[in-house]
């Protein structure tokens, strides 16, 4: 009988083992399908810098965000985090010098609102961010880790608040002589073209043109271009839109 009791509460148990691992793993596939995006395809341009939004999705009740991020130093260097939602409690902002690494954790009391950016991650220059320049993202909602989606950047260059033009096309890319720049205005505009290096340093930039509305198309001379990546910008008198070109020989 003695024999009996052991078994029978070995089973219970194991039983018992077995309903928690399944609760365990019930709980860690809920919070894999909540999502934090790195949105780069909504990324803005201001003076001198470039930023992108953060939110998540998630049908849970959400009372902490936390992210880490690293990134391309060679093309980025980081500027800040403008926090959008007003009832956010910011508890971590900085980034590690030792593996340039951004730390972010914050909470709120009432509900973080879902599907709605939460704040801006800023850098310098002004230049297109895309996926390959984010080297490794993680986040967490309420403290659990989640999946990451990094929304790749918009094939016709950086969203411009009054979109009245956008660079469409550079090639070839990577270039070894020249390149054509296309591009297209919603209305006829004052337009420079302007090529700067990596660390923001004009290289080149042609004289104030007028161009029609539509669509154009220059060549860009590279051939007295060292080997790297240069930012091409098209501005107007009110705002500037940017991508990148590479010079390989």
């Amino acid at each position: 009988m003695q024999f009996c009791g052991i078994k029978s509460n070995r089973m219970k148990k194991y039983l018992l083992s077995l309903i928690l691992l399944f609760i365990l793993s019930t709980a860690y596939a809920q919070d894999l399908q909540d999502t934090l995006v790195f949105d780069l395809s909504q990324q803005t341009q201001g003076s001198g810098y470039v930023q992108f939004p953060v939110y998540f999705l998630s049908d849970e009740v959400i009372n902490a965000v936390d992210f880490s991020l690293r990134y391309n130093t060679a093309d980025l260097v980081y500027d800040s985090i403008i926090k959008l939602a007003s009832y956010l409690n910011v508890t971590v902002n900085e980034v590690h010098a030792s593996d340039t690494t951004i730390y972010f954790t914050s909470y709120s009391l009432q509900t973080i609102t879902n599907d709605t950016p939460l704040v801006q991650i800023r850098f310098t220059p002004a230049t297109q961010i895309c996926a390959e320049d984010i080297t490794f993202a993680a986040g967490y909602l309420n403290g659990n880790a989640v999946s990451v989606r990094i929304v790749d950047c918009s094939t016709v260059g950086i969203n411009d608040a009054e979109k009245n033009k956008s660079i469409t096309n550079i090639y070839p890319n990577p270039a070894s002589e020249n390149s054509v720049l296309e591009f297209s205005l919603a209305a006829k505009s004052m337009i420079t073209i302007s090529i700067h290096d990596i660390t923001g340093k004009q290289i080149y930039e042609t004289n104030l043109l007028e161009y029609a509305s539509g669509s154009h198309k220059i060549n860009l001379n590279l051939s007295g271009f060292e080997n790297g990546a240069y930012v091409v910008r098209c501005s107007s008198e009110s705002e500037t839109t940017s991508t990148r070109v590479s010079v390989i020989r």
